[in-house]
């Protein structure tokens, strides 16, 4: 199963629209064009990333209680499980490219970055991976861009109707190309590539420092993903660029530091520091502490004793 943005709860009352429901069934991709006569006219919403370009005339989008119009070379992100809905009157005319495709389709080979340098060929992804509230209703290209995105989409489209063993790769290449396309063209009054890569690893330098100060609280990767902004996908692959750890390694490194300092200067029982650094149970922190630091927590004390000994004696 491909991981989903899971940050994004799932209105029960609104139409789901599955990866099954498309008619080639479940595969990370999807594209089709269509005019005013294929609009999906209810509310509804997917799970995976949806992005519109509008390549012909105009609508009416309907996205987190407002609506606006939208029409040629305007652009609209949708992130998965985010309600929406396009119409148009029976007067108007529009034709619009739609593109789906769970994240993992275009994160999957960026899963062991060597550097932070590495991450930022993959920092284009950012403005895809949105929280809900951070959804705008719509992007615009600008009129000598659109011709490039138009081609884009085109062969995309042209690749998904392929029965070639290779269509997969190429639809692949062209998504990101067409990714990258419209991140420059969305962030082209932003910063520029020194501030967006400051901007990452300062959004996880503030994650680090909050794992620091409630490593011993409840809390999940998807926690400080929202905190930071990112979907828990997009967080985890900046997190390990950036630490060289993944989260779970980095808080457990974080509890077990604690953990030490608790066997060294308290007569805490085992299984109260096992709690107060922010494991669950016991059997878990041995575990990890042993993994850890080569002997149990137990072990571990009784070592220290045996050290203490030594010293008073000499």
């Amino acid at each position: 199963m491909h991981r989903l943005f899971k940050s994004h709860p799932v209105h029960h009352d609104v139409e789901l629209h599955t990866m099954e429901g498309n008619r080639l069934g479940r595969i990370p991709f999807y594209i089709r064009r269509y005019t005013r006569e294929n609009l999906t006219r209810v509310m509804h919403q997917h799970e995976m990333l949806q992005i519109n370009y509008v390549v012909k005339g105009s609508c009416r989008h309907f996205i987190n209680g407002k609506e606006n119009e939208v029409a040629k070379g305007d652009v609209l992100i949708i992130p998965p499980y985010v309600p929406h809905q396009l119409s148009c009157d029976e007067t108007d005319y529009v034709e619009i490219y739609e593109v789906e495709f769970l994240e993992d389709f275009v994160l999957q080979n960026a899963q062991d970055f060597d550097d932070v340098q590495s991450l930022f060929d993959f920092a284009y992804l950012k403005p895809f991976f949105l929280e809900e509230n951070e959804v705008l209703v719509r992007y615009h290209i600008p009129p000598e861009q659109q011709k490039r995105i138009e081609t884009i989409l085109q062969e995309l489209l042209a690749e998904f109707g392929s029965s070639a063993e290779s269509r997969m790769l190429m639809i692949k290449g062209l998504l990101l190309q067409f990714l990258v396309m419209l991140q420059r063209c969305i962030g082209s009054q932003g910063q520029g590539r020194k501030g967006r890569k400051n901007g990452l690893v300062e959004s996880i330098e503030k994650a680090v420092e909050f794992i620091d100060e409630h490593f011993a609280e409840d809390i999940s990767a998807q926690d400080v993903a929202h905190m930071a902004a990112f979907s828990k996908s997009y967080f985890g692959y900046l997190f390990k660029t950036v630490t060289h750890q993944t989260f779970i390694e980095y808080l457990n490194e974080r509890r077990i530091e604690a953990a030490l300092q608790m066997l060294d200067d308290s007569n805490k029982r085992v299984i109260d520091i096992c709690y107060d650094c922010g494991f669950k149970n016991v059997s878990h922190f041995n575990r990890t502490f042993k993994n850890a630091i080569g002997v149990s927590p137990t072990e571990y004390r009784i070592i220290l004793s045996e050290k203490g000994k030594e010293k008073s004696n000499a």
